[in-house]
């Protein structure tokens, strides 16, 4: 079955949203194994001089999560609205004529939801 870029990007959001919600449900499962103070910062030595509590931690990562998967997801939206002129591509004049607008937004689209779930699954990694 061949998916079209409509069904493939409401997959690729709905994967990139449940990534999310699975890394902050194991980051909330794991946090009382942790103890009340995390080093989150080190020089070029690798010593620690940075420290958070595992709360103040779990905030960040949370936060860092949600704004990457609603920033991406206010990119898709606003994209097809957006003038030419704020758009910056190669070969700008052939891919946004009318003809092939519409094709090209759903590309970028495409590729932007690409990224922005490998960002969620290396924030996860990173986290875990």
């Amino acid at each position: 079955m061949k998916f079209n870029l409509l069904n493939r990007n409401t997959l690729f959001t709905t994967t990139m949203w449940g990534m999310a919600i699975a890394c902050i449900g194991i980051q909330i499962y794991y946090l009382p194994l942790l103890p009340d103070r995390i080093a989150i910062h080190f020089n070029a030595l690798g010593n620690a001089n940075g420290w958070a509590s595992k709360e103040m931690l779990l905030i960040l990562s949370v936060s860092l999560l949600f704004f990457v998967a609603g920033l991406s997801q206010l990119m898709i939206y606003y994209l097809p609205k957006m003038p030419e002129d704020l758009i910056n591509i190669p070969h700008k004049k052939y891919w946004l004529a009318p003809a092939r607008r519409d094709l090209a937004v759903k590309k970028v689209n495409n590729y932007l939801l690409w990224v922005s779930n490998l960002t969620i699954y290396f924030l996860h990694v990173c986290f875990i």
